[in-house]
């Protein structure tokens, strides 16, 4: 398969997972048409999600297609509960089939950027390095792309975590990336996140550079931007300054029972990226 390349236009997305798992939608195919309604310009998958409704993949693929969407990416890659290592420092057969089953996935879709999270799953035995384990997923990542005929982009997620003792910053990552060159993997910063460690967003931007190439936000309360203070013009800004091209995908975590608000905090957070991100939003 031919390589899947990142977009070169900046791309308002939102996570499905977030319309799924507050009751808006029941599955991924509602899900999308709901992003279509409220205006985005795309959509990025749970891989958990879109595991669990295989066997609805072609309806799926057909609708972000007839919609005019754009697929941005998979995320979630491996389920939270998934511990990449054991005791020993080796990684999980657990995990290897979870990573294995999201890259096969991923090249049925066409998904050009499978996001794995760095952080609260990823707990490290005692004695391993957090620079040895983050080479050896980078291995375990490259050797099942390889193996699945994956072609398109991998990408670490920064999250915060207070047992994961490695990747809980884009500062921490950044420097390995920079000696490896590894053209196919780079950082996934995420504004949540970001507040949650006590690190400023603009600043992670920053630290992750050229290796950006997704960025999910949400508020410091999880809900979709606009809602409170995140300074989205500060990191329109930011993201000019690293030459960011990719997408920006919208990532809440509401509760079950609020749908109908989010859905007019999603409506009026994709007019106010629109207001402050680059002008060659789609």
């Amino acid at each position: 398969m031919d390589r899947i390349t990142l977009p070169q236009d900046l791309t308002i997305a939102v996570c499905c997972s977030a319309l799924q798992d507050s009751g808006v939608s029941a599955n991924v195919a509602g899900a999308v048409l709901r992003a279509h309604e409220l205006g985005f310009g795309g959509v990025e998958l749970s891989a958990h999600h879109v595991l669990s409704e295989r066997g609805s993949l072609r309806e799926i693929v057909d609708l972000i297609q007839s919609s005019g969407l754009r697929l941005v990416g998979l995320h979630n890659a491996v389920p939270r509960s998934v511990v990449a290592f054991d005791e020993k420092g080796a990684i999980q057969p657990t995990y290897r089939t979870a990573l294995k089953e999201t890259f096969t996935i991923a090249v049925e879709l066409c998904a050009p950027l499978i996001t794995v999270g760095i952080g609260s799953s990823r707990r490290l035995p005692r004695d391993m390095p957090p620079a040895t384990a983050t080479l050896t997923l980078l291995d375990l990542f490259s050797t099942t792309a390889h193996s699945t005929g994956y072609p398109g982009t991998i990408s670490f997620e920064i999250i915060s975590s207070k047992t994961a003792g490695f990747g809980n910053t884009a500062k921490e990552v950044q420097p390995l990336l920079d000696a490896l060159e590894m053209p196919r993997v780079g950082l996934t910063c995420d504004t949540y996140q970001s507040f949650r460690q006590g690190v400023d967003p603009v600043e992670e931007i920053e630290h992750a550079g050229r290796h950006l190439v997704h960025l999910h936000v949400a508020e410091l309360d999880r809900r979709p931007p606009g809602t409170a203070g995140l300074r989205t013009d500060l990191i329109s800004d930011a993201l000019r300054r690293v030459a960011f091209c990719g997408a920006v995908s919208v990532e809440p975590s509401p509760r079950p029972d609020d749908s109908d608000q989010l859905i007019v905090e999603l409506k009026n957070s994709v007019r106010h990226l629109r207001s402050c991100l680059d002008k060659r939003v789609r």
